[in-house]
Parts: C-alpha cells; sequence; structure tokens
C-alpha cells in the first residue's frame, strides 16, 4: 500500500475521532456542521475533514500526515501513558518506534508521525 501524505486528513465518525485525540490530550476544534476537526498541537494544526464511510476503509486508508514537534520525547511519554487501550471506546493506537517517531493511528486508520524538529 502506497502512503499518501496529507496535510488534511479524513474521519467518518466525529465523536469517536474527538473522543480518541482528546483523550491523548489534543485540543479539538469542530465547526458547527461537524464536518471539519481541528487537532492543536505545539501551536500546529492538524486538519481533518468529514468523508463518506463508503470512502473510508480503516483497515486500508493511506493517508498520513508528519508533524515536526520540539519535545518529541515529553509528547511521546504522554500520549503513551494516556491511550489505554483495554479502556478504549474506539479503535487507534499509540506506539514509540525505533527511530525516535511516535506514531499515532485514529479510529480512522490515520497515521500522524511525530519527529523531532530539526534545528537549522
Amino acid at each position: 500500500m502506497m502512503l499518501l501524505m496529507r496535510k488534511t486528513l479524513p474521519f467518518i465518525n466525529l465523536q469517536n475521532t474527538m473522543s480518541f485525540y482528546e483523550r491523548l490530550g489534543f485540543e479539538t476544534r469542530s465547526e458547527e456542521s461537524g464536518d471539519n476537526l481541528i487537532l492543536v498541537l505545539e501551536c500546529q494544526d492538524i486538519h481533518l475533514i468529514l468523508v463518506p464511510e463508503t470512502e473510508l476503509n480503516p483497515f486500508k486508508n493511506p493517508h498520513v500526515r508528519l508533524v515536526n514537534v520540539e519535545n518529541l520525547q515529553v509528547l511521546g511519554e504522554q500520549f503513551v501513558s494516556r491511550y489505554r487501550p483495554e479502556n478504549a471506546e474506539c479503535a487507534g493506537w499509540v506506539e514509540s518506534v525505533k527511530n525516535g517517531e511516535v506514531h499515532i493511528v485514529d479510529p480512522n486508520g490515520n497515521l500522524i508521525m511525530l519527529s523531532r524538529k530539526r534545528v537549522a
């Protein structure tokens, strides 16, 4: 499967998606229509947009968003400690990977890769 780097990620259920990210500690905002969701992490916005359920298979979703953060280790520990798969009301997971990144896969199958911000 080819991964697609995206600025905007799809979602099919607003409540499940918001619940997942809020449980991790993200600030979330949604429009009244419920068609758009914005996640905020270290003053960076991550946009998600509602798509019909028929257009998104969470098990085959190739959408990826790379987010460079300054406090990768702290955020990674925070996300891993807050994510409790046994208490999860919806699918998704968080894991630290060998190359120092933190991967978050939400209930829609979106992959958010957190990477250490490079200092110039």
